[in-house]
C-alpha cells in the first residue's frame, strides 16, 4: 500500500539524517525501518506535509520533484 521504500524516502533529503531531522526523528529511529516499507506514519507525513509534490493524487510515490533531480 505505502509504495515507498527506505532507500527512497532518504533519496528525498540526500542523506538518513537529513530525512530524519526533517521528520523531528533520531537517525537510529530510520536506520530500524524496514528496507522495503516506510512506516505508516511516515508515509502520511511525506505526502501530506513534507513533500506532497512527490506524489501522485492516489498516493504513488513519483520520486523526487523535478527541480530537485535537477540538483
Amino acid at each position: 500500500m505505502l509504495n515507498v521504500t527506505k532507500k527512497q524516502a532518504i533519496g528525498l533529503y540526500g542523506s538518513a539524517s537529513k530525512l530524519a531531522r526533517a521528520l523531528e526523528y533520531t537517525r537510529s529511529a530510520v536506520s530500524q525501518w524496514d528496507d522495503e516499507e516506510i512506516p505508516e506514519s511516515v508515509y502520511l507525513k511525506l505526502r501530506y506535509q513534507l513533500k506532497p509534490e512527490c506524489f501522485d493524487a492516489d498516493g504513488r510515490f513519483l520520486g523526487p520533484a523535478p527541480e530537485q533531480r535537477a540538483a
